[in-house]
Parts: C-alpha cells; structure tokens; sequence
C-alpha cells in the first residue's frame, strides 16, 4: 500500500466514481466510468477495504450527533479514474439530517481537493481533480458530521448504521467498523446490539460479527464482515430507550419562538408599568 494517493496527469475527460452510503449514513454508493469498456477486466477498482470510524453523542438540542471517519483503500487501474463521489442524504426515514464535511485527506493526512453541492435533499461530495488520474493503490479518508441520525418512529431510538452502502458495483475484500458510543448513554442502551449484511431485501446475520466492549468513556462496538459482494453492505443495529434523542430540528425553533413571545411580553409588561408611574407623577 502506498503511504499516499499518487496523481497522474491525464487531460482527456472526466471519469469519477460514486459512491453513495445506506440512508442511515444517509448515502448510496455506485461506480461509474466514463467512457472506459465495463467489460474491461483491467479497467476495473478491486477494493480492498473499507473502515469506518464512527462517534454517536448527542448535541445540546438533544439531537444526535454522528461524527464518522471513513477510510476506503482501493487498487486504482492506470487509466481511467479521477477520484470518487459521496453523496450523502439530507432525508432519512421522514425527517431532515444535517451534514457537515469536515476534512478530505490521503493516508499522509494530506488534503484531497473536493467540492461540495447540495441539491434535491443530496449534499454531493466530488474529491480529485478531474484532470488527474488516479493509478495503483490509493487511500481515501473522508471526515464529516451528521446531525439527527436516530430513528425515533420504532418502539426504541434506533440507530441503524450502515457502513460500506449497498450500491457498489464491485466487492470489498473485507468491511470494519467501530462505533463508539458516549458513556452517559451506557445505560440507555437496549438489549444487544447486532449486525447483519444487506444485499437487496435480504438480511444475513451469519455473515458479520460484532462485539461490545466498555471503557470510562465509551461503549465500543466493533463489527466486520469478510467477502462482501457487489451491492452488499455491513450494518450495525443499536436501540436506544425512547426519548434518548430527538429528530425534531423543530423544537429547537419552537423554544427560540417561546423566548421571543416571553421576552415581547415582558417588554410590554414593563412598558405599562412604566407608564403607570409616569402618570402618577403627572
């Protein structure tokens, strides 16, 4: 592997990867290439992994706050490729997610050139440079935030945390993920946490494992799943008790909302009081 993404100059037209997350990370992954034969076996990613990284907590407004850290290691072939794709879903199962692109970097921790488009509720994240070509064993690492990622329709908060997305045209040599869940919520926890792979509408829980492990700080819960196939991903599955966490961005806006009327009704409260006393001196 290399310690760095190397870049090849090659002006002849824009080729890029998508790749989107399961809509819980809020994203769908698929590969594309422009204008290279699919039937092409030299033309193909053959990706070795991808490891997630991820921190739940909660924000001061009670909504939940998932920092994660992705990692995707794949061999490039030397022609053909620019960079990647993420596109990330600002809707997930009813309600509105927030998200914010922290850092792009290679395995050095050098900065990766992106850009950053949001439409029709997809915030769209392009890294590379069109006009560079991507070749041999590269390193990705992508760095965002995403606010309100909790499910609060079920019986329990329910966190379902889907790591590799389920739209990738080619397969991963092995998928690993860490959640790492604050300690004050170590007893709002509901029952085990679980892992299965998804592929279409069917769910195997016999092809990943899962472990949970407690520090002072954190519940870490590990999972991984060897093999994964096209359009297969690794999910993580955690319930919460309910009101552990709240989706509604509107509640926030209905509390600013109460301070304002309290606020004007004092003011005019004051005003006439004020008013009052002024008259009596008259």
């Amino acid at each position: 592997m290399e310690d760095s993404i190397q870049y090849h100059k090659d002006c002849s037209m824009n080729k890029l990867i998508k790749l989107f997350l399961l809509p819980i990370l809020f994203c769908v992954i698929s590969l594309s290439q422009a204008s290279v034969s699919a039937a092409s076996t030299d033309q193909k990613i053959i990706f070795d992994s991808f490891t997630g990284v991820y921190h739940l907590s909660r924000d001061s407004r009670g909504l939940s706050l998932l920092t994660s850290d992705e990692t995707i290691v794949g061999n490039f072939p030397s022609s053909g490729f620019t960079g990647i794709k993420r596109v990330l879903s600002e809707k997930f199962q009813g309600h509105s997610v927030s998200i914010k692109i922290l850092s792009v970097t290679d395995a050095a921790g050098s900065p990766i050139p992106y850009t950053v488009l949001s439409d029709n509720n997809d915030v769209t994240l392009t890294i590379g440079d069109s006009s560079i070509t991507l070749s041999g064993s590269q390193t990705i690492r992508i760095n965002y935030q995403t606010r309100g990622v909790i499910n609060l329709s079920k019986k329990y908060d329910e966190l379902l945390l889907g790591i590799n997305g389920r739209g990738w045209s080619e397969p991963f040599t092995k998928v690993n993920a860490s959640l790492y869940i604050s300690a004050q919520f170590n007893s709002k926890i509901q029952g085990n946490p679980s892992c299965y792979t998804a592929l279409n509408s069917t769910n195997d829980s016999s092809n990943c494992q899962i472990a949970v492990s407690k520090t002072a700080d954190s519940t870490v819960i590990t999972s991984r799943a060897l093999q994964v196939s096209a359009n297969q991903a690794l999910v993580i599955k955690v319930d919460f008790l309910p009101q552990t966490f709240t989706n509604n961005h509107s509640q926030f806006i209905v509390y600013i909302v109460l301070v304002i009327i309290t606020f004007t009704a004092f003011i005019l409260v004051y005003a006439r009081l004020n008013k009052k006393r002024k008259s009596r001196k008259l």
